[in-house]
């Protein structure tokens, strides 16, 4: 639920601020360092600092959004810059309300990044989740499993648990592409 919750939050914010970032150059310009130096710090890193600052649940969800934000930021910034000028145009022409380009152009336009960035962000938010959860001690979750396990050498749990997971992305994985099919079969 964690990886859930902290990966919705940083695809809304990612898609939100992508959609900024398009519109005013100045902000693309001061969000592009601050992604740039999400990227390059070790997940590591941000799991052991934020433990000094916020109690583990908090620092669990801070970790998956540093972590999911800028795949999903970069990828729909992206996509939003390779809408055919053409689109745009008509965009510009007809003076609807922010509300309603975003629902009926933007977000359609940009469709194949934002699946891209949620069946890459996804997973790695589970992994990112799982791993935070061991290094914070949890109370709950996958991680505390793999935790536990490991201070009991309990390799069978381990690799339990892992396949578990496994399995549980990949399950995840299949339904959302399949959501994203239908999307397009009704669209046609």
């Amino acid at each position: 639920m964690r990886a859930h919750l902290g990966f919705l939050i940083s695809l809304v914010s990612g898609i939100a601020l992508a959609m900024l970032s398009f519109r005013i150059l100045m902000v693309e310009r001061f969000l592009s360092l601050w992604v740039r130096f999400l990227q390059t710090i070790p997940q590591i890193s941000f799991i052991i600092l934020l433990l000094f600052w916020f109690d583990r649940e908090t620092s669990i969800l801070i970790v998956i959004f540093l972590m999911s934000f800028p795949l999903i930021y970069v990828q729909e910034l992206e996509g939003l810059k390779g809408i055919d000028q053409d689109y745009m145009d008509i965009i510009e022409l007809y003076h609807h309300r922010w509300w309603y380009n975003l629902k009926k152009a933007y977000l359609p336009l940009t469709a194949v990044q934002i699946e891209g960035a949620i069946l890459a962000g996804l997973p790695l938010a589970l992994k990112v989740t799982v791993m935070s959860e061991v290094l914070n001690q949890a109370r709950d979750g996958i991680g505390r499993a793999l935790s536990l396990a490991r201070v009991n050498i309990d390799m069978t749990s381990v690799f339990a648990w892992t396949i578990l997971l496994v399995v549980f992305v990949s399950v995840e994985t299949e339904l959302i592409q399949y959501l994203f099919r239908k999307r397009k079969q009704r669209q046609q």
